[in-house]
């Protein structure tokens, strides 16, 4: 049965894999344009203005379309309001730990900082808890938020990680906190990409 949002507008939960074209595009512009709301990406500097995260976001549904690995857990909602990218850890997305070098002196980008932190949340969540649903993109267009499709899009996740048994884990920004704690999740550690950005949260939820 479709889940109703708090709006009262009823919305289906579609499920669909990477070879659906039409929803896999259509999703990336839901992901993209939730990316675009400043308090999603000012952790990356401490600054919207900053023009490295500017651009991070310009291109970064185009680096998901790219680089990810073939999932069948991609969702969004049927008027387009909210959609998640997940990956079934390991075995859609490896846990690699991130050597950092002493001899490397190069400045990293945002794009490699940002997963250098990440990926040692993943690597923590593993370690600890085994296979689990990592949430990697979820957000819904900034427009249509604080109108239950968000959760609606949680809850489809959250039922397919509770069918298998698995934890699912995010990482946070003080934007989606609430949600996450509503549906489940619990603050795992803190993670900071830069010195002065924000802190972000490795959220994880068990099994119910």
């Amino acid at each position: 049965m479709p889940a109703v949002s708090r709006a009262g507008q009823r919305q289906s939960v579609l499920q669909f894999a990477k070879h659906d074209h039409v929803l896999v595009q259509s999703s990336l512009v839901t992901i993209k344009t939730a990316m675009q709301d400043g308090r999603f990406v000012r952790y990356c500097s401490g600054s919207t203005e900053h023009p490295v995260v500017q651009q991070y976001v310009a291109d970064y549904a185009e680096k998901i379309l790219q680089s990810v690995k073939t999932t069948d857990l991609l969702f969004q909602t049927s008027n387009e309001a909210a959609a998640a990218w997940c990956y079934r850890v390991p075995e859609q997305l490896p846990v690699v730990d991130v050597v950092e070098s002493s001899e490397d002196k190069s400045e990293p980008d945002i794009d490699m900082m940002t997963e250098r932190v990440f990926n040692k949340g993943r690597s923590k969540c593993f370690r600890a808890y085994g296979p689990f649903i990592y949430v990697h993109w979820f957000g819904t267009v900034p427009s249509m938020q604080r109108q239950g499709y968000g959760g609606e899009v949680m809850k489809a996740i959250t039922d397919i990680a509770d069918a298998n048994n698995k934890w699912t884990y995010l990482e946070a920004s003080d934007q989606g906190y609430h949600l996450y704690i509503q549906h489940g999740f619990e603050v795992l550690e803190e993670l900071r990409v830069t010195p002065d950005a924000p802190v972000m949260l490795g959220m994880g939820r068990p099994p119910q």
